[in-house]
């Protein structure tokens, strides 16, 4: 729809215990010159993902007050380490499990 695959990894898949982030790498379609990224964040809005900022390879964002990072491999940026704590202190834990959550949180 937008010229990307959609990859999941990082700690998420294999740590144990709570993540500080879910890492999703969006893989360009090779038969699509560009991903249209304006697009795919206004569709991910629109189910409530929010874009909160970006610097080449790795687009930041919160769904729900989790942190994701969309890492971009095809492009270029540098990472600044004073963003770390971009998100400052991680939102308080829902008490209803859902989908999400089991996926986050899986021991």
């Amino acid at each position: 729809m937008h010229g990307c695959h959609v990859g999941l990894t990082g700690g998420l898949l294999y740590k144990d215990g709570p993540r500080k982030d879910c890492d999703i790498i969006l893989y360009r379609i090779r038969q699509i010159e560009t991903i249209d990224y304006d697009g795919l964040f206004q569709t991910l809005q629109a189910i409530g993902i929010t874009k909160l900022s970006g610097f080449g390879f790795c687009i930041k964002a919160e769904y729900e007050g989790r942190r994701i990072d969309f890492l971009l491999p095809e492009e270029e940026g540098n990472y600044n380490p004073d963003e770390d704590n971009f998100f400052g202190e991680p939102p308080e834990e829902n008490n209803e499990p859902d989908a999400w959550d089991a996926m986050w949180d899986q021991n």
